[in-house]
């Protein structure tokens, strides 16, 4: 798919854990990291896990309200919330607003696992969408923790998973970031050419939506799905 070759984040924990800045590590080549570039400014707004039914809510409102947002969203398949939201996920991905990518079906840390859990990861988040929303995720896939290597991109690859997006900036958020960390981290990443990684879990990028919205008009961006950056012209 794409060769881009970029600096990394070691690590995001699903609860508690606040994501180390992207310089912070490497990761391998292949990964994608940075939009391509383009004549418009934009950024790409990627949301993991939604393992917050009321939080993942929250996000689904605020694209409801803001016909020109968009969003990917990294479904972490074991989460009853990306069923208990099913009709709201199905009618934005039609908007054109969602898209949907795979982080799993339960954030297991895909470096530790074998090779055929890593395959089962993937193969069952994939599944789950299809047959959720009825869309095919192309690929796009993120590993949970950020954490990757040769080993896991050949066999996510070698089962139809080549687009690894990763990220260049992120909002810190987490089940115990503080609102006013994530607004930090918001000013500092959301920033034209940007992947911004984001988490529908708790309420510290929720509480910062309405400032956040106002610096994008400020900043004259546009927001895009990861597909409309990488397989369209802009």
């Amino acid at each position: 798919f794409l060769s881009i070759a970029a600096l990394g984040a070691a690590t995001i924990a699903l609860a508690t854990d606040s994501p180390v800045p992207a310089e912070a590590a490497g990761w391998p080549a292949g990964c994608i990291t940075t939009l391509p570039p383009s004549k418009t400014r934009r950024l790409a707004w990627t949301v993991d896990d939604g393992s917050s039914t009321s939080t993942l809510s929250s996000y689904l409102k605020l694209l409801e309200r803001n016909d020109d947002l968009k969003m990917t969203m990294f479904v972490l398949s074991c989460s009853t919330a990306w069923k208990t939201h099913e009709k709201r996920i199905r009618a934005l991905i039609q908007s054109g607003q969602i898209q949907m990518a795979n982080h799993t079906r339960d954030h297991k840390n895909l470096n530790r696992c074998s090779n055929k859990e890593v395959a089962k990861q993937l193969i069952a988040c994939d599944k789950f969408i299809k047959d959720t929303y009825e869309v095919d995720p192309a690929g796009y896939w993120r590993p949970p923790y950020g954490s990757l290597s040769t080993r896991v991109m050949k066999i996510a690859a070698d089962n139809g998973f080549d687009r690894p997006m990763l990220w260049d900036g992120s909002t810190g958020s987490s089940f115990t970031s503080k609102t006013s960390t994530v607004w930090k981290n918001a000013q500092r990443y959301m920033t034209n050419g940007r992947i911004v990684l984001d988490h529908a879990n708790g309420k510290s990028t929720v509480n910062n939506f309405d400032r956040i919205m106002r610096m994008l008009k400020s900043r004259d961006l546009a927001t895009v799905t990861l597909s409309e950056a990488f397989e369209k012209k802009f």
